[in-house]
């Protein structure tokens, strides 16, 4: 049994929140960096800005997939993007000879990313227009 302040009862089973879904938009603050996984998939990585003034929330952004190589050129510091995708947490290690058999030293932070399914270019640098 769920402890009473988790239980949502109250929640008519249509307005129940079904699966993790975000969209968020800002300006880009870091280049995007794109690997290739051992299995041939190209993953995009990136960080936007999107919180205001004085409110500053910066999220990991990580694209899969077919998109990465045509939307990385688009992805540059000072552009502003919309994107669309799901929230995961994600635990922070470094690599090294762990404990833990895998080889890495956890450091202990965990953090949240957003895995995007679409990146929309709102705007570009005023430079390059």
């Amino acid at each position: 049994m769920l402890p009473k302040a988790w239980q949502t009862s109250k929640l008519r089973s249509s307005q129940r929140v079904k699966g993790n879904r975000i969209e968020a938009w800002g300006r880009v603050i870091k280049p995007a960096q794109v690997r290739t996984t051992p299995s041939g998939t190209a993953v995009l990585r990136t960080i936007l800005e999107c919180g205001k003034d004085g409110d500053e929330l910066a999220l990991g952004v990580v694209m899969t997939g077919e998109g990465v190589q045509t939307t990385a050129p688009c992805i540059t510091p000072g552009n502003r993007i919309r994107v669309s995708g799901r929230i995961r947490n994600v635990a922070r290690a470094k690599a090294g000879g762990g404990n833990n058999g895998s080889g890495r030293d956890w450091i202990g932070a965990t953090g949240i990313e957003l895995v995007a399914d679409a990146v929309e270019l709102l705007d570009q640098q005023a430079s390059d227009s």
